[in-house]
């Protein structure tokens, strides 16, 4: 079988035995399960898996970046207290204040009531 390919600006007359020798194989390992829950989304998807990893891999170099956020989050220079859970236990806190939700303690109080 004979096939153009756009390559460098020009068409390029190709046979599928010439483009399958640029193949490569990539080879992974995954837990059964994500392997099987990934090969189902790929059905539901209309790709077989092969498919799916390869659009991956070219919107990858489109992009020249993962497509999707990556971040290492290191605790001892990251400043938790803008952490998630911190912010959103400060949002709470504050609706709770606007509701007149609160108990006023003076430092004394609070103290007898910890050695109680």
């Amino acid at each position: 079988m004979i096939y153009y390919v756009y390559k460098r600006n020009t068409y390029v007359l190709r046979s599928i035995e010439e483009w399958r020798n640029e193949m490569a194989n990539l080879i992974t390992r995954v837990q059964d399960s994500e392997k099987i829950a990934f090969k189902n989304l790929c059905e539901k998807s209309g790709l077989s898996v092969s498919k799916a990893l390869n659009l991956y891999v070219q919107k990858s170099l489109q992009d020249k970046k993962l497509p999707f956020e990556m971040r290492i989050v290191d605790t001892t220079k990251e400043d938790m207290f803008y952490s998630k859970e911190n912010v959103d236990w400060i949002k709470e806190s504050l609706e709770q204040s606007k509701k007149g939700q609160v108990v006023e303690k003076t430092i004394e109080e609070l103290e007898r009531f910890a050695n109680e």
